[in-house]
């Protein structure tokens, strides 16, 4: 619940500069000079866990979503899909993944519903991988990881990847806003309520509304 407003909350991503909501066609990316994208994915410094020591998709909870963040190679291939990354042998050179994993991963990808394989529009015979509604939706949650990223772990040549607001003119820096008052949502104006009916709030004339 926001406390400013009242109101129960879904965040929204909206733009720092110019507050307006802002979703992936809204922003332009673009990777940063020699910027090579499986620094993002190091190898494994340990042995995978036996399978029957993996917590279950019943024990795991957002079984969905901790499948885009909790495997290093698919949130490498959802990161470039977001770069306009589309075909087979784009993702394999980019990435530098092998072709047996990452036919492996856009599998996965395209059963989670989150990447669809269509016909190239530009190259009979040849298919692309585009995001879908459900995939482009994820976008919020790509750009505040990198925001983190940037400001917690940052790299020595600075920052991998740029996103900019064309709108504003300006390098997007990302905020999350109430969905029902538009303003930018602070951690220490928030409270956790159990779910109930929406609380009817006084208008400045007295009179209750919902």
């Amino acid at each position: 619940v926001h406390d400013r407003c009242g109101r129960p909350v879904r965040p929204q991503l909206a733009c720092a500069g110019c507050g307006a909501l802002v979703g992936a066609r809204d922003t332009a990316a673009e990777r940063a000079p020699g910027y090579a994208a499986e620094r993002n994915a190091p190898p494994r410094r340990r042995r995978r866990s036996h399978r029957g020591d993996q917590p279950s998709e019943q024990t795991l909870p957002y079984s969905e979503t901790m499948a885009l963040l909790g495997e290093r190679w698919i949130t490498v291939i959802v990161a470039a899909a977001f770069l306009r990354t589309r075909r087979f042998v784009e993702f394999e050179r980019t990435l530098g993944v092998p072709p047996t994993l990452l036919t492996q991963r856009l599998r996965t990808l395209v059963q989670l519903g989150v990447l669809r394989r269509a016909p190239s529009g530009a190259r009979p015979g040849v298919h692309e991988y585009r995001l879908t509604e459900k995939g482009l939706a994820f976008f919020p949650v790509m750009v505040l990881v990198a925001r983190w990223a940037n400001r917690w772990m940052p790299t020595p040549a600075g920052p991998p990847v740029r996103i900019s607001h064309p709108a504003s003119g300006a390098v997007l820096e990302p905020v999350l806003a109430c969905d029902a008052c538009g303003e930018a949502l602070q951690r220490v104006e928030l409270h956790v309520a159990a779910p109930g009916p929406v609380p009817r709030l006084k208008r400045p004339d007295g009179v209750s509304s919902a």
